[in-house]
Order: structure tokens, then C-alpha cells, then sequence
């Protein structure tokens, strides 16, 4: 499955990209794309551990509480977006954490969580994001829902630093 392009922008100084949730493809790229295609369409990627775009902390954009792993390797990075997929599979997850990043359902970076709300049937819980430097823990927002096309998303943060759409038929729950 080939890449395609679907960015926006509204003029502004920050470019506005749609999160197409429906279809599962956001820069360029959509569920199913090899990793040889999301480099042909976005270039180099970083390839630090910890799914969050390239040079962002996981916990600090808010991610999933688990988004199981379909094999070895397939972490692909980028300025304010990060890719799930095996070498030998396709694309099946990806974090947003650009400014203007806004889902077709019209909630973006940066909107409160009760924004999320109003568009979304959002289950919430509290997740675990390490320790303050007084030892206790910290925790999280993080708000998913499933839709209706076998797809989740989730939002992290209140207000959301991160969108993150998962292919269901890769989750193991």
C-alpha cells in the first residue's frame, strides 16, 4: 500500500494538518504504508526508543496507556509525529503532537479534553508518567475511544499535547 498526501494549511504561520481518522493517514501516510514508503514520503527518520515524535518525551505528550507491539524494530520518528510497523508490515500506529495537528472531528493540539468530549465517546483514565523530583508519582490523562471503523484513538493531556489513532485489528483487546 503506497503513501498519499493529505496536508493542509490555513495560511497561518502554523501549517494545520487534518488527523484523518477515518481512513487512518495523517502527512502523507496512512495505515498499511511500508517503512519504506513513510521514508519516501517524510525522509530520515529518527529512531530513538519510546513511541513520541523525535525528541519528544512519551510521558510528557501524554501517550496510551499500551499499544501492543507487532515485532522487532518499525519505530519511525519524526518532528511532531511518530510511526508503529514492522520492517516486513505496514504502518499500524501513529502519535501527533504537531501544533495545528486536528482530527476531522475537529479537535486539535492544544484544546481542552471536555473539546474531546463533546466529539468523542471517551473512556479516560489516569496513567503513570514517571516520578517528581519529590519521589511521588505522576500521573496523566489519557482518553480513548473505539470507532466505528476498527480504529482507536487516543488523547493525551489535558489540554492534549497528543492524538494517537491505532489500527484496532493489531490491539490484542
Amino acid at each position: 500500500m503506497g503513501a498519499w498526501f493529505a496536508v493542509a494549511t490555513d495560511g497561518a504561520d502554523t501549517a494545520t494538518a487534518t488527523i484523518d481518522e477515518r481512513a487512518g493517514a495523517y502527512r502523507g501516510v496512512r495505515f498499511g504504508a511500508s517503512e519504506r514508503d513513510v521514508i519516501r514520503a517524510l525522509g530520515k527518520p529518527d529512531r530513538d526508543p519510546g513511541f513520541a515524535p523525535a525528541g519528544e518525551n512519551p510521558s510528557e505528550v501524554g501517550v496510551p496507556e499500551s499499544i501492543p507491539a507487532v515485532g522487532p524494530g518499525g519505530l519511525l520518528k519524526y518532528k511532531g509525529i511518530g510511526f508503529l510497523g514492522p520492517p516486513q508490515g505496514g504502518v499500524y500506529a501513529f502519535m501527533v503532537t504537531q501544533a495545528g495537528a486536528t482530527t476531522s472531528r475537529g479537535v486539535s493540539i492544544g484544546d481542552r479534553m471536555d473539546v474531546a468530549r463533546s466529539k468523542y465517546r471517551l473512556e479516560c483514565r489516569e496513567v503513570a508518567g514517571g516520578e517528581s523530583l519529590f519521589g511521588r508519582q505522576e500521573f496523566y490523562l489519557s482518553c480513548g475511544a473505539r470507532l466505528r471503523n476498527g480504529f482507536r484513538i487516543w488523547f493525551g493531556r489535558d489540554p492534549i499535547r497528543s492524538i494517537t489513532l491505532v489500527s484496532a485489528s493489531h490491539l490484542q483487546s
